[in-house]
């Protein structure tokens, strides 16, 4: 969802054991939006239409999820 809100590339899913993932003590995801330093994200991801976008698109893929029947990573 968020690819296609924003048009960014999609650079897809990386997994591990993340501490601030494993650790948490209710469901919990990571997600890197893009990065601050790129002369072309840095000032899409400072612009606060473009953080709507960001926050639109994300929720609607977790609640997209969630209505899939998303289920809780067992550690």
């Amino acid at each position: 969802h968020l690819v296609a809100a924003t048009g960014a590339r999609d650079r897809g899913v990386r997994t591990n054991l993340f501490y601030v993932l494993r650790n948490a003590r209710i469901p919990a995801i990571l997600v890197e939006l893009g990065f601050v330093n790129n002369p072309n994200e840095g000032p899409r991801l400072a612009d606060p239409r473009y953080q709507d976008t960001l926050a639109d698109g994300l929720a609607e893929g977790i609640l997209t999820f969630l209505r899939n029947g998303g289920a809780v990573a067992r550690r």
